[in-house]
């Protein structure tokens, strides 16, 4: 029973100090955003789109629906601007904002197009406007999808607490032997 024990400990000891974490934090890259003031424009309407995050002096290429449709700088902020013109046919468009270089910054905008004089505007939240409130849509520069990093890491603390406890759960077990091997030992 102690040896299993014992074996139990060295092993849940090994995985825990050479274990990777679950998943790795997202380190560096770009947080791009960008947002409209008109998530729900009418067909044919003008549609501004204004971004930051992007490193200054960068290329911005803006893509609606995949087509790229132009590039602007980032200023000395990281931000950036465009005008668009909303499609002829009313339905969801895919705004996507792309600047920087390995991993580029990403972010993206779903407007509404509506036909012209059916609520257009703003909107209320539940017409199409996926990008949340006020149309806004934070996403991570890395390729893949990865989300910055935020917080801290505890991982490294948690390795150094099961160190110890295996550590000490070793040091009991070699102690209770230590003392039945003595002469005069009893066997609880």
């Amino acid at each position: 029973m102690r040896r299993t024990l014992a074996l139990i400990t060295a092993v849940v000891g090994t995985v825990v100090l050479l274990a990777a974490p679950a998943a790795a934090q997202y380190e560096g890259g770009l947080l791009v955003t960008i947002s409209t003031d008109t998530p729900n424009p009418p067909v044919g309407s003008q549609v501004n789109i204004l971004g930051a995050g992007c490193p200054p002096g960068s290329t911005v290429t803006l893509f609606v629906d995949g087509v790229s449709v132009g590039t602007a700088t980032a200023d000395a902020d990281g931000e950036f601007a465009f005008v668009i013109t909303a499609p002829s046919t009313p339905g969801p468009v895919e705004v996507t904002a792309q600047c920087g270089d390995e991993p580029p910054g990403v972010a993206e905008l779903t407007l509404n197009v509506v036909a012209a004089g059916a609520g257009a505007g703003a909107g209320a939240p539940g017409l199409g406007a996926s990008a949340g409130a006020g149309g806004q849509l934070a996403t991570s520069a890395a390729a893949g999808g990865q989300l910055a990093t935020t917080g801290s890491d505890t991982f490294p603390i948690v390795r150094i607490g099961a160190v110890l406890l295996a550590v000490g759960g070793i040091a009991v077990l070699a102690t209770r032997r230590q003392r039945r091997s003595e002469p005069g030992a009893s066997r609880n």
